[in-house]
């Protein structure tokens, strides 16, 4: 019993960490263009550094000379300190 646990553990944490990816080594692909400044991407996953979760988009660009990079949930709400991101996996 101890050993499947340790496992499954072990599958789990290799699984997340394929799954999710850091945002301080990659970012996002943003490339939808429209009547918002820069780039959007496709809903995504994303995680803030309070361990909370959320479904919703990145917009990266450049303004006024400085890049940005802005999480914002599905209620249009911008997220701050987003760490951790992910696609969502595509059902067909």
């Amino acid at each position: 019993m101890i050993v499947a646990h340790l496992q499954f553990k072990f599958i789990n944490r290799k699984i997340m960490k394929n799954f999710w990816k850091k945002l301080s080594e990659q970012k996002p692909h943003s490339y939808r263009t429209g009547h918002w400044d820069g780039r959007m991407s496709d809903e995504i996953l994303f995680a803030d550094s309070n361990g909370l979760f959320y479904i919703g988009k990145c917009y990266q660009g450049v303004m006024d000379g400085s890049e940005f990079c802005c999480f914002y949930d599905q209620n249009d709400f911008e997220v701050d300190n987003v760490t951790h991101w992910a696609e969502i996996p595509s059902l067909f």
